[in-house]
């Protein structure tokens, strides 16, 4: 979980600033003021306008389910003739993103397998199984949890493709990413926050959605694993790492 610390405001009213998980505030008004980063999990089961979201609830939504049918058009892209990709994920997450990835999978000529792992002392097993299991890359949904330097060593060891949702992943070795970037998403939230803080009613403002997309190649990874990333794709790459 991502959190910053709370603050005081007017009387005995607090915001809490940023989370990434967790429930989400009650639509009642004596409910703390929030302003969150989250998923579609993390948002009220009820409906929501996302204009005027109601209660004390307002913040930047991420639709990571999006971001996995895009991740495997990408990854299908730069490795044209891969058939079958291993979807790495944690298990104590919730499986919405998978489902995504099922859905997206066959309009793309591509046939999934899922490997899981909790730690870093399951990763090796997990990639072992991609293999054997025929995988030809394999996508990251990012947890919390995971050591991506780890990740991003066993990838090489076994060269194995790698594509996830944030820019940090590709920083730290992984071959891609799509997604938004995590920092620009506190600073967004944080004009939120200084709204809330001087008075303003969260329900009233709407919930925005990531300002910037990026998508990120690491040609060093690449190199490492003998591919070659076609020029289509890295000129429509907003950062790439060599």
């Amino acid at each position: 979980m991502l959190r910053r610390s709370s603050k005081r405001c007017s009387g005995k009213r607090f915001v809490n600033s940023v989370t990434s998980r967790g429930r989400t505030s009650s639509s009642k008004t004596d409910s703390p003021p929030a302003a969150r980063i989250g998923s579609a999990s993390t948002l009220p089961r009820r409906p929501v306008s996302l204009a005027r979201p109601g209660g004390n609830l307002t913040g930047i939504f991420v639709d990571l389910p999006e971001l996995t049918g895009k991740g495997l058009e990408l990854l299908k892209e730069a490795l044209p003739r891969i058939t079958r990709v291993a979807i790495f994920r944690d298990p104590a997450l919730s499986p919405e993103l998978l489902a995504a990835a099922e859905r997206a999978a066959p309009s793309l000529g591509l046939q999934l397998q899922t490997v899981e792992a909790r730690e870093p002392g399951e990763y090796d097993k997990a990639f072992r199984v991609a293999i054997e299991g025929g995988a030809g890359a394999l996508m990251v949904i990012p947890s919390p949890r995971f050591d991506r330097r780890i990740l991003s060593q066993l990838a090489v060891k076994h060269r194995l493709p790698t594509m996830s949702f944030f820019p940090h992943y590709t920083e730290a070795g992984l071959l891609m990413s799509y997604g938004p970037n995590l920092y620009g998403l506190f600073s967004q939230a944080a004009t939120y926050v200084d709204r809330i803080l001087k008075g303003a009613k969260p329900g009233d403002l709407p919930v925005q959605r990531p300002e910037r997309f990026e998508m990120l190649v690491n040609l060093r990874t690449a190199k490492a694993l003998g591919l070659t990333i076609p020029q289509p794709l890295l000129l429509r790459a907003d950062r790439v790492i060599d």
